[in-house]
């Protein structure tokens, strides 16, 4: 089997900014959809007889397969072997990709690269309809909640909260437009104390938390006032 420039390990990129360096030096590669593959092709696997425990590390990792040694494949290295693995599903050659690569396997160190070259036609169409389906699925659950945010309302969040009328709002000066929501003040003045109320403190500012407050402290004053005239 050829060596194919996808095979071919790249150099660590050493240029990066401190600030996006992680703890490792990376190389700096991007993959597609056609680039990526269940097929992985693991390097630097030492030449002891390791296919049962390559095997057993790697379905750790995802659904296996298979596991064949290449026997042919020309660049590899001097007492190492060459292994290809072909996994269920992308998502468990991807996840493997990334936790086994450039890791110590026997005193040797893996290089892991994708193999979409051993692919076939049926292979492709439904790694492709996969994509496909994930990417719908992403964008109506994008939409899903944008649209959500967008359309937010007070009677969506306060539904469960109950609402007093617009008539005995419209008895305090409330305003008559909608109903208020939320947990309102009692009102337990009947229609006769509103009107006595209201002459007391036509030209005073209380507050309506404390209106049934003031209205028992000036009828107070004023039996107290009308027992004292009685007595004078």
């Amino acid at each position: 089997m050829e060596t194919l420039p996808h095979h071919v390990q790249q150099n660590l990129c050493t240029s990066r900014p401190q600030y996006r360096q992680g703890r490792k030096l990376t190389a700096v590669k991007v993959y597609t959809i056609a680039g990526e593959s269940r097929h992985l092709l693991f390097h630097g696997v030492p030449d002891l007889n390791l296919r049962n425990e390559l095997k057993t590390k790697l379905s750790k990792y995802g659904k296996l397969e298979s596991l064949a040694e290449l026997p042919n494949y020309k660049d590899a290295e001097q007492f190492t072997k060459v292994y290809h693995a072909v996994f269920c599903d992308i998502k468990g050659a991807r996840f493997t990709k990334r936790k086994l690569d450039a890791t110590s396997f026997y005193g040797g160190v893996f290089h892991v690269c994708y193999a979409p070259e051993m692919e076939n036609v049926e292979e492709v169409k439904l790694k492709m309809d996969l994509r496909k389906a994930d990417v719908l699925k992403r964008l109506r659950t994008n939409s899903r909640s944008t649209e959500a945010r967008s359309n937010f309302k007070l009677e969506e969040y306060d539904r469960n909260i109950p609402a007093k009328s617009i008539s005995d709002n419209q008895q305090f000066g409330a305003s008559s437009k909608g109903v208020i929501y939320g947990p309102q003040l009692p009102t337990a003045l009947t229609q006769t104390e509103q009107l006595e109320l209201k002459k007391i403190t036509s030209k005073m500012f209380i507050p309506r938390q404390l209106q049934k407050r003031a209205f028992t402290t000036l009828s107070s004053m004023e039996m107290q006032s009308n027992k004292r005239a009685r007595k004078d």
